[in-house]
């Protein structure tokens, strides 16, 4: 279960007591530092962090990416998918400057919404491929967005 409304950890606990076999990644749409802080607040009751780009309206498909070099020591203690705007085109830096567990593809890989382009998603794998043969990091990707 994904769950994007800036669900609050109290939230997520319930979620997890009313499904305990269900594994549930929680969404942060990171502005601040103190977004990545609220990070250690979900250890308990989500299997996955999914960091997005922050939009005031928005939850997710919006194409922004956030300030990955913010995210050069973020190490929570669940794995994370780094989300925003990755595409064939940035994902190289993305990984460059970051350490995520896995990307979670969505609009910068998509003719529109829901409709993956898989020339660009071919192409982001073609542009991952050199980092996916270094032996210490096994990228899952995340292409249902």
């Amino acid at each position: 279960m994904q769950l994007h409304g800036g669900e609050s950890p109290a939230f997520c606990r319930q979620v997890r007591a009313a499904l305990p076999d269900c594994e549930i990644t929680v969404a942060l749409r990171v502005r601040t530092a103190a977004d990545l802080a609220r990070a250690t607040d979900y250890a308990t009751c989500a299997d996955w962090l999914l960091l997005d780009a922050y939009h005031p309206q928005l939850y997710g498909g919006t194409g922004a990416t956030l300030d990955w070099s913010s995210l050069q020591v973020f190490r929570p203690p669940q794995p994370w998918l780094l989300a925003g705007g990755i595409s064939p085109e940035n994902v190289q830096k993305a990984l460059s400057l970051t350490a995520p567990d896995g990307l979670d593809l969505s609009s910068s890989v998509e003719r529109a919404p829901g409709d993956k382009d898989l020339q660009r998603v071919e192409q982001l794998f073609a542009a991952i491929a050199p980092i996916l043969a270094v032996p210490s990091r096994g990228l899952p990707l995340d292409p249902q967005g």
